[in-house]
């Protein structure tokens, strides 16, 4: 099982290096000129590839965010911290943070 959880944070790392250049510059290169406003960014993500970039951006990184703090707190001190409550609370922390991503997202569905 950790080697598929050791896989897919290979893959994370590997697609957000595509996604987040592809954000950065659709952000702040493609329309320079324009303020980054409420107004602007809802008319950006009416596009529905441009929101599912922003969608894959939100649980990729968290994913890949959360997972390697598992590692990195399981390298740190592996027999203070239990891996199974450990990889629960994170597990909880991200589904916090993926509704909460997801909830600001869909406001510029309105």
């Amino acid at each position: 099982m950790r080697f598929w959880f050791w896989l897919l944070q290979r893959l994370s790392g590997l697609l957000l290096l595509v996604l987040l250049p592809v954000h950065i510059i659709l952000t702040h290169f493609v329309t320079p000129d324009k303020a980054i406003q409420f107004a602007t960014v809802k008319a950006r993500l009416s596009v529905s590839l441009l929101m599912g970039l922003d969608y894959a951006l939100l649980f990729v990184g968290l994913f890949h965010a959360l997972y390697g703090l598992f590692v990195v707190l399981q390298d740190i001190c592996p027999v203070a911290i239990p891996p199974r409550p450990l990889g629960v609370a994170l597990s909880l922390v991200g589904a916090v943070l993926g509704i909460s991503g997801a909830y600001v997202l869909g406001a510029f569905l309105v």
